[in-house]
This record gives structure tokens, C-alpha cells and sequence, in this order.
């Protein structure tokens, strides 16, 4: 990844947040040349059972700002076989060097992805509104690589106009 540009992994909260009260972010975010951002193929599924259209019980299309998304997608570390992606990262070292687990604060599976995944690709910051996951990621990842939609909206507004 580019040292030069700010590098954000989205949370469903996050986007859902983003189309309800920033409706243009993600094509002035597309418009830049210093932020990317990256939605990977959890949270796009999850995303994606807001967003098809129905006829019926059937699905037949997504919606246009689903479809921008698109772009973005990267397959997530479980899906993908890498078998150099480690899902051991929840161990962590006390002062005396002891190791222990961090788990309490972590619901989902998808939350653990997105940890585990930030882990393996240290150029990305956590963007995510869920406080149970905030709290985890900030003791695996460091306060510096997690963000809330406020603070996510605080820098990118350095690039772009925010409303």
C-alpha cells in the first residue's frame, strides 16, 4: 500500500451511517487521490442484505450505491486460504511477558475479521461505531488504527469538504 495515502477498512455501522447522513462521502472519497478505503466480503455480505432490490421473495438487483462499493471489495482472510493471514493475534503479552487472551469485548466472528485483518495489513485504520469492537481493537491494534465515524469523518474532511 501507498505510504502517501490514508488507508481505512469499514465496518457495515460505518457505511449504513455513511449513506444515511452523508449520502455524497463515497463518490468525494472515490474523488481523491488520498484516502482508499476497503469493505471486505463479510461486511459486504451483510451489506448486501440491506441493499438488493426484490421482486417478489426474489432477489434480482443492488441498489447503485451498493454497486460503488463494488470497487472496494477485498476478499476476507478467512474466505481467501492465505494461510499466511494468523488468527492468533488475540494473544497478547503482560509486563512480565506473560501472554494472555483478549476476548471479552469481541460479539461476532466478522468483528474478529476485521481485527485480524487490519493486523495483517498494517496500513489499514479501523473504522467501526460498534464500542464493544472499538474497545477490543484499540488493545490488539493500537488507539492510532482505530476510528469512530466521528473521528473517521474529522480526517478525511483534511482531503475533502464533508458536510
Amino acid at each position: 500500500m501507498d505510504n502517501n495515502i490514508k488507508h481505512y477498512l469499514l465496518d457495515t455501522n460505518i457505511v449504513i451511517g455513511l449513506w444515511d447522513k452523508n449520502p455524497n462521502l463515497f463518490d468525494l472519497l472515490d474523488k481523491t487521490n488520498n484516502i482508499d478505503y476497503k469493505i471486505t466480503s463479510r461486511i459486504m455480505l451483510e451489506i448486501s442484505q440491506k441493499e438488493f432490490l426484490f421482486l417478489g421473495d426474489v432477489p434480482f438487483n443492488v441498489t447503485e450505491r451498493f454497486a460503488k462499493l463494488m470497487k472496494h471489495y477485498v476478499q476476507d482472510i478467512y474466505s481467501s486460504g492465505d494461510p499466511s493471514y494468523r488468527d492468533d493475534r488475540f494473544f497478547k503479552s503482560d509486563e512480565n511477558g506473560i501472554p494472555y487472551i483478549i476476548k471479552g469485548n469481541i460479539s461476532t466472528y466478522t468483528d474478529k475479521s476485521l481485527i485480524v485483518f487490519c493486523q495483517n495489513n498494517n496500513d489499514l485504520t479501523l473504522v467501526t461505531n460498534d464500542k464493544r469492537l472499538i474497545k477490543c481493537a484499540k488493545l490488539i491494534l493500537g488507539d492510532c488504527r482505530v476510528l469512530n465515524l466521528f473521528d473517521f469523518l474529522k480526517e478525511v474532511e483534511k482531503f475533502i469538504q464533508v458536510d
